[in-house]
């Protein structure tokens, strides 16, 4: 049969999956955000140009 868990050791439980699932999708966030925005550079309306071959973007 399974134990008892005591109070505190559920709250243990419990503040370590939020603190790994919080780890989780700040990096996916991270991650996803850095692809979407960098399929944008130098493609604004406003802003945007032609690179000449070899420039380097706007910004990294």
């Amino acid at each position: 049969m399974l134990k008892k868990l005591s109070l505190v050791q559920q709250q243990i439980i419990a503040t370590s999956g939020f603190i790994i699932i919080a780890i989780t999708g700040r990096y996916l966030y991270n991650y996803y955000s850095g692809l979407t925005m960098s399929s944008f550079r130098d493609k604004s309306a406003l802003y945007g140009r032609e690179l000449k071959p070899g420039e380097p973007p706007s910004w990294p």
